[in-house]
């Protein structure tokens, strides 16, 4: 009996996850105002109007998607930081971890954050603007780093916005499915950004993990 218990209280949770992978998908494909709650509820074999037992409205469906998407995407980047140190491995390790979230399950997701956000109302927005200002403090206290350490000479807070949409729409993301070519990426995206060839930025990481006074950078 506790076993058909859990069952029936598992099934609500996994039709909202089945509902919200549908409506991401087709949030991408099709645009939010152009995908259909008909189209949601045939992609995951329900009526139209079962969808609202799940969620009060289409809206609230691209509210939990963005949101989904920027929890995942926080978490993978304090996964990636927590090991990092030193300003240069923390840069690295910070954008391995932005590729590896929106290249990832949620990839989807977070193509419809980036591209919907505007379509949410201002109180969806507001709900979901602390986790969005956590994600800016985490670029810039990477950033500020850097710029006190001498290896970004820009202003922190243009930089990140210029670098987000670099690894947001840059065609680096394309066919990157394996970790190795995350890296690659990761540390193409750094040097690039630091304005310096891919050598010298592994020979600067490598004398920071090693313990050697960091050195100005022309």
């Amino acid at each position: 009996m506790a076993r058909q218990n859990l069952a029936c209280d598992s099934e609500p949770n996994l039709r909202r996850e089945q509902l919200l992978q549908a409506a991401a998908l087709l949030f991408q494909k099709n645009g939010y105002q152009g995908a259909t709650v008909r189209q949601i509820a045939d992609a995951t074999g329900l009526t139209s109007g079962s969808i609202f037992y799940y969620f009060k409205s289409k809206e609230d469906l691209l509210e939990e998607i963005i949101s989904q998407a920027m929890k995942s995407g926080l978490q993978i980047v304090h996964e990636h930081l927590s090991t990092a140190t030193g300003p240069l491995s923390r840069f690295q390790a910070l954008a391995l971890a932005h590729l590896t979230a929106i290249m990832g399950p949620l990839g989807s997701a977070h193509d419809v954050s980036f591209r919907d956000w505007k379509l949410l109302s201002p109180d969806a927005r507001d709900r979901l603007r602390t986790v969005n200002q956590q994600y800016r403090e985490v670029w810039m206290q990477v950033l500020n780093e850097l710029k006190s350490n001498q290896y970004l000479l820009s202003d922190p807070e243009r930089c990140r916005l210029y670098m987000l949409a670099a690894l947001n729409w840059g065609p680096a993301r394309k066919n990157l499915t394996e970790s190795s070519q995350l890296a690659s990426a990761a540390n193409l995206f750094c040097s690039i950004a630091l304005n310096l060839d891919e050598e010298e930025f592994h020979k600067l990481c490598a004398a920071e993990k090693s313990g050697d006074k960091p050195k100005d950078v022309d």
